[in-house]
């Protein structure tokens, strides 16, 4: 299954030039850090930023199209947020994440954007990033599940934790698989020594089976501990997509394609 099959764009509208200095500083960098690391592992080359006058967004699909990114930021999030009209600019996701990578986690940013993306840190420490000004197009999930439950967040990262201690040579080949039997809902590994590993999730009258890369979740696992709750909704031949919000600044949504094999 590819993503684009099943999710239509969204017109955002002109997204203006600019010609002054943008600026924002943000709280707290460790999300945006889990964000770009997991994007940056999982075949994002590129990361577009859109800002307009509600917060910073992300909203894109990978290379391999097999999953989607959303992730908010609304103005809480900021101690400074200088935004008067849409901005839309794309940066290297490798830049971005070397820019990100050596700043505290509980650590502040200044940003400055203009014809460069400017990021400094809490010593003053400066990184300038080229970046291309883009048009802005927003994709929206476009597809009805079967699932839909809502599992606390430190239950689902134990046990995604608990199936990477379990493997030592973690690839795209090693799937979970979610099922339904009577009214409860399983994750639970797909072959070998994860044959043996089953968890209950939660409570739903629906049935459905339906197998996704554990590479992808396990690279979620820092992003997972950190949200409120996650919402979990899947199908037979649809997308598992997460739902996560962070103390009402931001939210996550991934979607991961199915395997296909």
């Amino acid at each position: 299954m590819f993503l684009y099959d099943i999710y239509h764009v969204v017109d955002m509208g002109e997204v203006l030039e600019r010609h002054s200095i943008s600026h924002i500083k943000i709280n707290n960098i460790d999300l945006l850090k889990d964000v770009i690391s997991f994007m940056r592992k999982n075949n994002y080359y590129d990361i577009n930023l859109y800002f307009d006058k509600e917060g910073m967004m992300i909203n894109q699909i990978n290379s391999f199209n097999d999953i989607f990114v959303n992730f908010i930021l609304n103005k809480k999030a900021f101690d400074i947020y200088d935004i008067e009209s849409p901005i839309s600019i794309t940066v290297d996701a490798d830049e971005l994440y070397k820019a990100l990578k050596n700043i505290s986690n509980n650590g502040k940013v200044d940003v400055f954007i203009n014809n460069e993306l400017r990021i400094t840190d809490d010593e003053k420490k400066t990184y300038k990033l080229s970046i291309h000004k883009t048009t802005h197009n927003a994709f929206s999930l476009n597809v009805g599940y079967d699932i839909n439950i809502k599992v606390p967040s430190k239950k689902l990262a134990d046990i995604l934790k608990y199936f990477k201690n379990r493997v030592q040579n973690l690839s795209n080949y090693e799937l979970v698989k979610l099922t339904t039997e009577g009214n409860k809902v399983y994750i639970e590994g797909d072959r070998g020594i994860l044959e043996r590993l089953k968890y209950e999730l939660a409570n739903n009258e629906s049935n459905a089976t339906e197998y996704y890369p554990l590479i992808y979740l396990i690279d979620l696992i820092n992003i997972i501990k950190k949200s409120d709750a996650v919402e979990l909704k899947y199908g037979e031949g649809k997308p598992l997509f997460l739902k996560m919000n962070f103390d009402n600044f931001g939210q996550l949504d991934v979607a991961i394609a199915p395997n296909m094999l």
